[in-house]
């Protein structure tokens, strides 16, 4: 869950209007709100019972998240070359 919260602190850092730029908010911030959503259906359905279930879906979720968005920071970053020296 503080990993999903994390991603949502990360939207305003990539405030650029480039396309990858706008792709990148829009993951994080899915990625946020899908994990919210998957705590309440969770919770819904099987109440404090959820036990491992919801733990399951929001890693998987956060690991698809990260998965997807190293791919789009590595294009970001290759495009402004960025040289550490």
């Amino acid at each position: 869950m503080l990993m999903s919260v994390s991603f949502l602190c990360l939207v305003p850092v990539f405030s650029g209007t480039d396309n990858m730029e706008k792709g990148l908010r829009r993951v994080f911030s899915f990625g946020f709100l899908l994990t919210i959503t998957s705590l309440i259906i969770y919770s819904a359905n099987y109440g404090i019972h959820r036990e491992y279930r919801f733990e399951v879906a929001a890693i998987s979720i956060n690991w698809t998240v990260l998965l997807v968005t190293c791919i789009l920071l590595s294009i970001i970053f290759r495009k402004r070359k960025f040289t550490f020296e």
